[in-house]
């Protein structure tokens, strides 16, 4: 890291670490975080519009029969996305599979990780503030069973890290040392819990530039910080389920992403980061409404595909819309049928169009798949 390429600003600016000069190196010190943020008319102009959105996002799933289904969907899409940005392979198929018995390799495993760690997170915000032991506690989980399990779960770091780069003499970016944490970490946490005039979205976006920047833990930084949006969201009151999946428009302009970040650490320009950020929420806030819709439709067709047929097979619609992969097990045990009667009402799915059976997997439950929905939430976003 080359302390020429950044500015002293009010966000902070570069230092060096303890050591003789000859064995130090450059990083950057953050400031505390500022509790007010004069914004420029193109920001309060993406501003508007994000809020709209959000607004509109509000609505969205009322012409479902279970509106929580969206969220299901929508979270697992976060999921996907927030880990491809660090380098996993997995898909929503192979994501929806691993649920309905099918394999699980060590990246499919991550993204389990994380929805574990999402849905763990909205228990919490439910009732009480983001803190930092609910982010420790978060991180172990992200951590658990995958790369970086060595990299000591839920533990801050205590050792240098970086980023991009074989060391920090020619990384992009140095955190600050370890040192500084606890200081930095406790303005980040008061910065939550204030009772402040700025808009949420600002605050959202500043809480996750600030987090990134500190990059606490050794591994996992960039997921737990793209979680906590979502968090912040629904604990501000902002969002009223977890239907924002933001970490889908960070994948699709990944070098903007981290361009943005950087721009603040290098010269303070938070306008371009506030913009970046909040037409990620503009642009994902109505693809989500747009999948609902399409999600609602589906729904009023498949009713109307088995609206002749007698069982219980249209019980079992809300759960392929949340989750398009089902094993004749998990019809078992969410029906109390016999697995005969789970084979038949499978069958008066398939019937109608609905599902196909997957290939066999000898020693497994016969699984199947309703892959117009599957279109639907694979879909590439705009």
């Amino acid at each position: 890291m080359d302390s020429h390429d950044f500015q002293e600003t009010i966000f902070g600016g570069p230092g060096r670490s303890a050591g003789p000069r000859e064995f130090s190196y450059c990083v950057y010190l953050p400031r505390s975080i500022p509790r007010s943020i004069q914004l420029d008319e193109a920001t309060s102009s993406a501003l508007s519009e994000a809020d709209r959105a959000i607004g509109r996002l509000h609505g969205s799933g009322r012409r479902l029969k279970n509106p929580m289904i969206l969220s299901d969907v929508y979270i697992r899409r976060e999921a996907i996305s927030s880990t491809r940005i660090e380098g996993t392979q997995a898909t929503l198929d192979d994501l929806y599979d691993a649920e309905s018995g099918g394999p699980v390799d060590d990246d499919v495993q991550e993204v389990i990780n994380y929805v574990r760690a999402l849905y763990r997170g909205l228990g919490h915000v439910q009732h009480s503030p983001i803190t930092m032991d609910l982010v420790r506690d978060l991180h172990t989980t992200i951590l658990e069973g995958v790369r970086g399990e060595d990299k000591q779960p839920g533990l801050l770091r205590e050792r240098p890290n970086w980023i991009s780069g074989s060391d920090p003499a020619t990384a992009e970016f140095v955190p600050p040392p370890h040192t500084e944490l606890d200081a930095g970490l406790a303005d980040w946490e008061s910065f939550l819990a204030e009772d402040l005039l700025m808009p949420p979205l600002v605050r959202c976006a500043l809480m996750h530039y600030q987090f990134e920047t500190l990059h606490p833990f050794f591994d996992g930084n960039g997921r737990l910080g793209r979680l906590l949006i979502v968090l912040f969201l629904i604990h501000d009151g902002h969002l009223p389920a977890p239907l924002l999946y933001v970490s889908s428009y960070f994948e699709r302009h990944k070098r903007e992403y981290y361009d943005a970040l950087q721009g603040v650490r290098q010269r303070g320009d938070v306008g371009a980061w506030l913009r970046y950020f909040l037409s990620a929420v503009t642009v994902q806030a109505n693809d989500a409404i747009r999948r609902s819709d399409r999600l609602a439709d589906l729904e009023e067709e498949f009713r109307q595909r088995l609206s002749g047929s007698k069982g219980r097979a249209h019980e079992l619609i809300d759960n392929l819309l949340s989750s398009p992969y089902i094993s004749t097990q998990q019809v078992v045990q969410h029906l109390g049928v016999t697995p005969q009667g789970a084979d038949y009402i499978l069958r008066q799915l398939r019937k109608a169009g609905i599902v196909r059976e997957m290939r066999r997997v000898p020693g497994r439950s016969k699984r199947w798949v309703a892959g117009e929905v599957m279109e639907i939430l694979q879909e590439d976003s705009p």
